[in-house]
């Protein structure tokens, strides 16, 4: 299984639909050896097991346009061949790799952009890709994304950061020391909207710890149909019986990212 990131693409003929599919989300579509994504103005993904993501572009999309969505289908591809992700980003944590979950725009990126600015290397912004037994955590998309508001918060010089897309005012920054691939040491959740003070605190029990990764994965409503359930419960149980699991609750947006990295930094002495 080629598990090198950027993954490989080249320009081919995609089809627009794929006949007789096993799950559906509307923007991807799979079938026992295929997965198609469909990213509206960027065009169309052809993800199979091996070989290079089969790439049609819409006439007025970018290179950059594209880049930025080859996440989608590789991580469709590395499904089809077995391997799930976890949608999250990645640190290397005093030699071990930590996992952050969260909800879209929950404050993923910033947290872990605040950990490399206090000396933490980026194994990953989006694509969290654990394989192996024990698990081990591997380097993907290693550049953290931000807004601009968020990266003068942390006093980042947008000058530095490269554009991800023409359309978006987002950049990507390269922060932090290199890391390589680290054994996994703990997933950390981030909550939508909670009330109350912030807290991090630890989620005790495998079969609890097993549950909450469930829904955490890239593709979700893919991955039972693609692996199998069983493969699916003893993946997350691998994961749950390797890490520890904490969960932060509470307003999260009434700290700042390095207040929020902080804790992180207290759980993992």
């Amino acid at each position: 299984m080629d598990l090198a990131w950027p993954p490989a693409w080249r320009l081919a003929p995609v089809p627009e639909r794929l006949p007789d599919p096993v799950a559906s989300t509307g923007v991807v579509t799979a079938t026992a050896d295929r997965v198609l994504c469909r990213i509206p103005s960027v065009g169309r993904f052809m993800a199979r097991a091996r070989g290079p993501i089969d790439v049609r572009p819409e006439r007025r999309a970018t290179d950059a346009d594209v880049r930025c969505f080859l996440g989608v289908a590789g991580t469709a591809r590395w499904l089809l061949g077995g391997v799930p992700t976890l949608r999250g980003a990645a640190v290397a944590l005093n030699g071990a790799g930590v996992v952050i979950c969260g909800p879209a725009a929950g404050g993923t990126s910033a947290l872990t952009a605040a950990l490399a600015l206090r000396g933490h290397g980026v194994l990953a912004d989006r694509v969290a890709l654990v394989t192996g037994d024990p698990p081990l955590l591997r380097r993907t998309d290693d550049e953290v994304q931000l807004w601009p508001d968020m990266a003068d918060a942390l006093d980042i010089p947008s000058t530095v950061g490269r554009v991800v897309r023409p359309a978006l005012a987002k950049r990507a920054y390269r922060l932090g020391p290199e890391p390589s691939a680290v054994p996994l040491r703990a997933v950390v959740l981030l909550p939508g909207t909670e009330p109350g003070p912030v807290r991090l605190t630890t989620v005790d029990g495998a079969e609890e710890r097993s549950a909450e990764l469930h829904g955490r994965e890239w593709h979700r409503r893919l991955v039972a149909p693609l692996l199998g359930k069983p493969a699916r419960h003893t993946w997350a149980a691998s994961v749950a019986g390797a890490a520890r699991v904490l969960r932060f609750s509470g307003r999260l947006h009434d700290l700042h990212p390095t207040a929020l990295a902080a804790k992180v930094e207290e759980a993992f002495p």
